[in-house]
């Protein structure tokens, strides 16, 4: 039961990761909203699921759906390790609902 938990922990970090890394909101909020699931009570996990909320909150206040925030890596160039991440706007492909395509989203 140990080993089992040990593993659920793991792979809710595991999406929280894979979330970081995506290209864009949609799918951030996509494997946010799979860890969360998956461990509802860890603090971590929420407290990584009310950030990305509250991306995908501004863009739909602004008028955008979350598949179209771009979201684009910048490396430092002070020399620290910190990335940052710059957004921005792409139109919506024609034909595309909701930023959603075979039940992933948009760009996985």
């Amino acid at each position: 039961q140990k080993a089992a938990g040990s593993l659920t922990d793991q792979k809710t970090y595991y999406l929280i990761s894979k979330s970081r890394c995506q290209r864009d909101v949609a799918s951030m909020d996509f494997y946010a909203q799979q860890a969360i699931n998956l461990r509802p009570g860890m603090v971590y996990a929420q407290s990584y699921y009310e950030s990305v909320q509250g991306l995908v909150q501004s863009a739909r206040q602004s008028g955008v759906h979350p598949s179209q925030v771009v979201i684009s890596f910048i490396e430092p160039t002070d020399g620290s390790q910190a990335i940052d991440r710059a957004f921005s706007v792409r139109p919506m492909p024609n034909g595309m609902p909701g930023g959603m395509q075979n039940g992933m989203p948009y760009g996985v």
